[in-house]
């Protein structure tokens, strides 16, 4: 089963009402946090550029086997699936670290909109569960 919770505040809100365009608007994704997540229990990863608030950066991930490079770029996708109003693809249920009945992620954007200088976050989190080898969407709004 899928459910997704927002946490939303000013700009998100705005722009969700069609008061701010787009290109007005910077959105990175500054935090990920993985629970249960194939072979990750519990991992996070700090995205934030803290030297210029959106001047461009580079970012490698790198680690030794099994740290779970692969597990952020597979919670990435799912991500993806999820933003796009997407059926998620019924293999993610076997991302599901095998000690656990759930998969929780979360990923915290900063959205900046150049037309006010404001800036504002948003978290987007959703959890997987396994129900007789299915995979289900139920989906919790604003």
């Amino acid at each position: 089963m899928l459910t997704k919770r927002y946490k939303c505040d000013t700009i998100v809100r705005q722009f969700m009402q069609g008061g701010i365009v787009m290109n007005e608007l910077n959105v990175r994704l500054e935090l990920v946090e993985i629970h249960n997540f194939k072979n990750v229990e519990y991992g996070i990863i700090d995205l934030a550029n803290k030297v210029d608030l959106f001047r461009s950066n580079i970012l490698g991930v790198y680690g030794q086997n099994g740290s779970g490079k692969t597990a952020l770029i597979d919670a990435l996708s799912l991500l993806r699936f999820a933003l796009c109003g997407l059926p998620i693809p019924s293999l993610f249920v076997d991302y599901i670290n095998v000690n656990s009945e759930v998969a929780e992620l979360s990923f915290k954007f900063c959205l900046y909109n150049f037309d006010v200088e404001e800036k504002s976050h948003l978290t987007y989190s959703f959890s997987i569960k396994k129900e007789k080898n299915e995979m289900k969407q139920a989906i919790e709004g604003l």
